[in-house]
């Protein structure tokens, strides 16, 4: 479960084990290992010191310690961590990644990139380290010593899953979309239920517009996770789209009960208006704009809303803001249409509709029926 991307069942797994009579160190080590995966600091930090209870130099609780010390910001703890490590006789090359993670994380990139300089030069076939000095000589600018990563790494036979989510993410973000692509289908035919891989390939689906590719993945992704926010949010617009709109609103329920986003909010803002809801259209909409005011599609949902509602004013100060945002998009103008012909300006509302008629592309089946109609 771990190595599939679910920390969480991996917990449930192991307390099951504990439960049966395996509660040995090493499975609480794995148990701690496992929260940690999870984020939760708290119970991983209280499982480490359990071990340590009994074994105070148990050096593999000793380093989860620090770890967890990094993530919440106390380096100082966490360098001291390392030390006591060191004193217990542990090699310096087997927390050299640990210490240039928490120099990276505290703010000292350029130490980090000594110490992961100094890692490859020891252990020239450490992947992890190599992954480390390509992601800090990015994040310093240093292409070149980037690209001398990268390509030792690519000259590697056998990487690791982590690696290549690694890889895929870093070319994601110098837009090498082919690279990441190529990474995240070797992992995916390693693990092909890698939650974090079936992310990255959705998100490249949606930057080049392929639909085909987008419902493939978004249908992987929740044949392993039902109740991804993500998943399930992209599945209610494809059935948005198709006209599904009770099961559009199921799925956007469920993806809100995993995480309340601004887009799923207002995405089921927009059902409620459809179905005459305008009360709780309303609140859902500004709910949205509370997390999120730079989302030109909740402004033109809150506008559709406030029209209906008789609030011509309200109106057209939301509508302004969607049309600022998305000054060509069809259903922005066609919100203009009715707000002209709500508040009388009625030549106004035909001429646009006329316009937006022959001239727009984007427009979907409800607001080329509603143009129609001038």
């Amino acid at each position: 479960w771990a190595m599939s991307g679910k920390p969480g069942m991996a917990v449930r797994e192991i307390k099951r084990a504990m439960k049966a009579g395996g509660s040995t160190p090493g499975a609480q080590l794995a148990l701690a290992q496992m929260y940690f995966a999870q984020e939760d600091q708290v119970a991983s930090e209280e499982t480490f010191r359990k071990l340590l209870a009994v074994n105070p130099d148990h050096t593999a609780a000793l380093l989860g310690l620090a770890r967890v010390a990094a993530r919440r910001g106390d380096f100082e703890e966490a360098r001291l961590g390392l030390q006591r490590l060191l004193q217990l006789g542990v090699k310096p090359e087997a927390i050299i990644l640990d210490q240039a993670a928490i120099e990276a994380a505290s703010g000292d990139v350029n130490k980090a990139a000594k110490l992961l300089s100094d890692a490859v030069r020891r252990q020239p076939e450490d992947a992890r380290a190599w992954m480390a000095l390509a992601l800090v000589s990015s994040q310093l600018g240093d292409a070149k010593r980037a690209d001398e990563a990268l390509l030792k790494l690519k000259g590697m036979s056998k990487l690791a899953p982590p690696i290549r989510f690694a890889l895929a993410q870093l070319a994601l973000s110098r837009r090498d979309i082919s690279e990441a692509r190529r990474q995240l289908e070797d992992l995916l035919r390693a693990q092909p239920t890698h939650l974090g891989a079936l992310g990255l390939m959705i998100q490249i689906a949606q930057m080049e517009g392929d639909r085909r590719q987008l419902e493939q993945y978004v249908n992987r992704l929740l044949s392993v996770d039902p109740r991804s926010a993500m998943g399930n949010y992209l599945l209610g617009t494809f059935q948005y789209l198709r006209e599904q709109y009770a099961l559009a609103e199921a799925s956007f329920r469920v993806s809100l009960e995993s995480q309340r986003t601004a887009d799923a909010i207002n995405a089921l803002a927009f059902l409620q208006l459809l179905k005459g809801n305008l009360g709780e259209a309303e609140t859902l909409v500004r709910e949205s704009l509370k997390m999120n005011d730079e989302l030109p599609t909740a402004w033109d949902t809150l506008a559709n809303v406030l029209i209906q509602r008789g609030k011509l004013e309200e109106a057209e100060e939301a509508a302004q803001k969607a049309v600022a945002m998305r000054p060509k998009e069809g259903s922005v103008q066609t919100t203009l249409v009715r707000l002209y012909d709500a508040k009388g300006r009625t030549e106004d509302a035909i001429k646009l509709a006329d316009e937006l008629m022959a001239e727009s592309t984007d427009l979907n089946a409800r607001d080329r029926q509603d143009l129609a109609a001038f």
